[in-house]
């Protein structure tokens, strides 16, 4: 078995040593997770725009602004921005591939069928005036209009629950 390689911090003025392991992205160079920096050391890091600075592992997205690349699932965003529709790309960032012609006419009946919106919802928000700024208890009395992020059952494969749930009347 290969051993993992690794990066170790040492700090001259008190002597500590801090290993970190060295991991291999998708895509890019490889990334030294520093969690433990100021656990170990004391030290917090400083990378002002966030121009060093992996922010969370993807499987989705890669950006590498210096190059200006941005990959949707290894795709360049302007071939998909020139060949691809919203619901390809929605299709291929919630499972991985663009769809074949059958999944993509599962995947928009899908869509087309799950979409609607419920009147008293729709009267809920035409309360509001167009350009009102959102109050935060609005958005929390309304009920979700995007599929929940738990095991979906088989019935539903994008979510949890509908996509537009009925509210009470009174």
């Amino acid at each position: 078995m290969e051993q993992q390689p690794t990066l170790t911090l040492t700090d001259p003025s008190t002597g500590k040593t801090l290993t970190l392991p060295v991991l291999k992205g998708t895509d890019g160079p490889p990334v030294a997770p520093i969690g433990n920096l100021y656990r170990e050391m004391g030290y917090f890091t400083y990378d002002p725009g966030f121009l060093a600075t992996a922010s969370c592992r993807s499987a989705v997205t890669f950006i590498d602004g210096e190059q200006g690349v941005l990959l949707y699932r290894g795709y360049p965003i302007e071939q998909l921005a020139e060949h691809s529709t919203f619901l390809e790309v929605a299709y291929l960032l919630m499972n991985g591939e663009l769809p074949t012609a059958e999944q993509f006419d599962e995947f928009t009946d899908m869509i087309s069928h799950h979409t609607i919106i419920n009147e008293s919802l729709k009267r809920f928000y035409d309360g509001f005036y167009h350009d009102a700024h959102p109050p935060p208890c609005a958005w929390r009395e309304a009920p979700a209009p995007i599929p929940s992020p738990v095991s979906p059952p088989a019935s539903r494969p994008y979510g949890g629950r509908p996509m537009a749930a009925p509210m009470k009347q009174h």
